[in-house]
């Protein structure tokens, strides 16, 4: 019985609750380390408003809902973000030149200056949280997050995680500007 007990799956709320701490963690440690990598700087920009960057630095003139749509972010949320690096005079809103209705999205010359900036600190930061892990280990982890996502999510959604963002995460830093040795 004990046997049959231990195999059942008994102690998978445990696993799963360590499990779910851990990712929490990592996220808010990532993103703490990746902020102190930024203070010395003098950049005023978070690491979550990085992110938002580093897409419209790919897409400059995107809309709101592309942004939302590819950080899996609330709009509210991305809305929010854009008005604060707007006040920054780090983006700006134009209205679309065919739908006066859409805002698209575009850096300012402040916004285009800090690129190469946020992109190396980025890169260091990208750097050290690999480091001493296998390229194995990380396509393992990889593996098992998207996993853990499929678990979480509905098969429509994430057949569109899988279309979008999926595709665009890879462990290869060089596919960021990240090349080794930089």
């Amino acid at each position: 019985m004990e046997n049959k007990q231990a195999n059942s799956g008994a102690d998978l709320p445990a696993k799963g609750s360590a499990l779910s701490t851990l990712v929490f963690l990592l996220i808010r440690k990532k993103v703490k380390h990746f902020n102190r990598l930024l203070e010395p700087a003098s950049i005023d920009v978070t690491a979550r408003q990085f992110y938002l960057l580093r897409h419209i630095f790919r897409n400059d003139g995107c809309t709101q809902r592309e942004i939302s749509a590819k950080l899996c972010r609330d709009k509210t949320l991305i809305t929010r973000m854009i008005g604060t690096l707007a006040r920054k005079d780090i983006l700006e809103r134009r209205a679309d030149s065919r739908d006066r209705r859409l805002k698209r999205i575009f850096l300012t010359a402040k916004g285009r200056d800090l690129r190469d900036e946020l992109m190396s600190i980025y890169c260091q930061h990208e750097r050290a949280i690999v480091e001493n892990i296998a390229p194995e280990e990380i396509e393992q982890f990889l593996k098992i997050a998207k996993q853990i996502i499929a678990n979480c999510v509905s098969a429509e959604e994430y057949a569109e995680l899988q279309a979008t963002l999926f595709t665009q995460i890879s462990s290869n830093l060089a596919e960021f500007g990240c090349e080794e040795g930089k």
